[in-house]
């Protein structure tokens, strides 16, 4: 992986974790999430540059409120979550949060110095990008065997696709549809990387 699609995935990690926490459009246009998404899809895949389009016009044709409401439907409650945003549910058995997973992932993020300090669990999506993202900006390789590539492709990877169908499943708003489906847009291209 050369340098710069590094960096450059380094930040689309980075700005797609803000779109896993709860809506704040202050906050989301302060950082240029969505014209950082757009550049990087621009320089290295049209589909995903598609699908980040469509995802800021649906960002932009509902309410900070509206937005809010469909999020919390989904990823925090107070009922049933429709698309629980921990690796844990979906890695280990029972449907359980903070399961054996989670414990490694903890561990990894300790072994790279990182100390999360959110109400979340360690293995939440939005954290998880954001490790990924630090290890590439880093330049921890994805393409050898180390701990970063142990992480993606064992307890990163593997959840994202049932994730992304259990938000499917649970929201007809379609700004949501469209994270889930650049979410694993952005996922499939860097796995694509590995094997190259």
């Amino acid at each position: 992986m050369t340098k710069v699609k590094s960096d450059s995935q380094a930040e689309v990690y980075r700005h797609l974790a803000m779109l896993f926490y709860p809506p704040d459009k202050v906050e989301l246009e302060k950082f240029g999430v969505f014209d950082h998404l757009v550049g990087y899809a621009r320089q290295f895949d049209s589909d995903l540059l598609l699908g980040v389009t469509e995802l800021q016009d649906e960002y932009n044709s509902f309410t900070e409120e509206e937005l809010k409401i469909e999020f919390s439907k989904l990823f925090i409650g107070p009922f049933e979550l429709a698309a629980p945003p921990y690796g844990s549910v979906y890695l280990d058995e029972k449907y359980q949060i903070h399961g054996p997973s989670t414990v490694m992932v903890q561990n990894i993020y300790q072994n790279n110095n990182l100390l999360v300090e959110l109400a979340e669990p360690p293995d939440h999506i939005a954290i998880e990008l954001e490790f990924i993202a630090l290890m590439l900006q880093e330049d921890q390789p994805l393409d050898e065997e180390n701990e970063f590539t142990t992480f993606f492709k064992d307890l990163f990877e593997p959840w994202v696709n049932p994730f992304c169908e259990r938000i499917l499943k649970g929201t007809t708003n379609n700004y949501f549809i469209c994270l889930a489906g650049v979410l694993k847009a952005v996922v499939d291209t860097t796995s694509y990387g590995l094997s190259d």
